[in-house]
């Protein structure tokens, strides 16, 4: 972004690879009500300081949310206007560093991605960002990226370690300030245990918090579920991450998998005295799909499923009648 930035400034190259356009195609996207937003990477004062520093300052998280449609922006909106410049190389190592990630985050699925293709696209990356930015950038993480493909070979999966840094954090700020350093190692991991134990503790009460129906609401319920009794509204379930009413999901219905708007889940009892959890979801129509997203026609027709076959909630882009919307997607 920052040679983007000095194309337009020094070269009056006219593009729209900036931090005020990309602020302004992330905003059509709406991410999982559970992993927030990422609107505030891109108001002015982040992205005076990116531009000056050359680096886009964020968590692990926030990238791997932003990542397909970075990806989509750049291949999309950015790369037909500088094909045959100076600056195409630029976008392609971008656009090859955005593939590899995808790669690595399907690897935790065993036999998804084939060691070669891996390899191959890690090749790519490398190749074009010594181009771009000459052998005295590369970093030693290059070199360690090239093991990954043999790691995965041997092993099947590649782990993610993602949740693991963030709770670096966390042993900062209980081994910083401590005068005694007798047992130092053995008191640092004791208070990291009793926070974690604390955090485990939130969420679960955080999961399982439900809400009577209203009057109107258990009408419909009772003519939805006649053999049922004991309703109770989930606010959300955990499935692979958090998912909440009104989130575009992915689940399985009819042994197929589907996209749709998951509207309301609810817990009740059936006529013998098993408990059971449901979940009211309008399915879409999948359309058109490459190797990132998938196109859908929006339907309003709510449909019951259980809800363990909810899978997982999803990042999307909603046309503004609300007649379409284009899914990151899952698989």
């Amino acid at each position: 972004m920052k040679t983007m930035h000095q194309a337009t400034t020094k070269h009056k190259f006219n593009h729209s690879c900036t931090y005020k356009v990309l602020g302004e195609y992330v905003a059509k996207w709406k991410l999982p009500k559970a992993r927030g937003e990422l609107m505030h990477l891109f108001d002015e004062d982040h992205a005076r300081r990116f531009i000056n520093s050359g680096n886009f300052s964020c968590s692990s998280s926030e990238f791997l949310a932003l990542t397909p449609i970075l990806y989509r922006f750049l291949t999309r909106i950015v790369m037909p206007q500088v094909r045959n410049t100076r600056w195409e190389t630029h976008v392609k190592s971008m656009v090859a560093v955005l593939k590899v990630i995808k790669m690595l985050t399907m690897t935790k699925v065993k036999g998804r991605i084939d060691p070669q293709d891996l390899m191959r696209a890690i090749l790519e990356h490398l190749q074009l960002f010594k181009a771009v930015y000459g052998e005295k950038a590369m970093k030693p993480k290059h070199h360690f990226a090239l093991h990954l493909p043999r790691q995965l070979r041997r092993l099947g999966v590649l782990l993610s370690t993602f949740t693991n840094e963030r709770k670096h954090r966390v042993f900062k700020r209980y081994a910083r300030g401590r005068t005694i350093l007798r047992s130092f190692e053995k008191g640092v991991s004791q208070e990291v245990l009793c926070h974690n134990i604390y955090e485990l503790c939130e969420k679960r009460s955080h999961v399982v918090s439900t809400s009577k129906p209203s009057k109107r609401q258990l009408t419909w319920l009772r003519s939805m579920f006649p053999d049922c009794s004991n309703f109770t509204l989930h606010n959300e379930i955990y499935r692979f991450g958090y998912v909440t009413h009104g989130d575009i999901i992915a689940c399985t219905h009819e042994n197929n998998l589907r996209i749709g708007e998951l509207m309301l889940t609810v817990g009740m009892d059936r006529s013998d005295g098993t408990p059971t959890l449901q979940s009211i979801v309008s399915l879409f129509d999948s359309g058109e799909s490459d190797d990132w997203f998938i196109s859908c026609h929006v339907r309003d027709v709510a449909s019951k499923i259980e809800s363990r076959n909810v899978l997982a909630s999803l990042t999307y882009a909603m046309a503004a009648d609300r007649s379409s919307c284009i899914v990151v997607d899952p698989r």
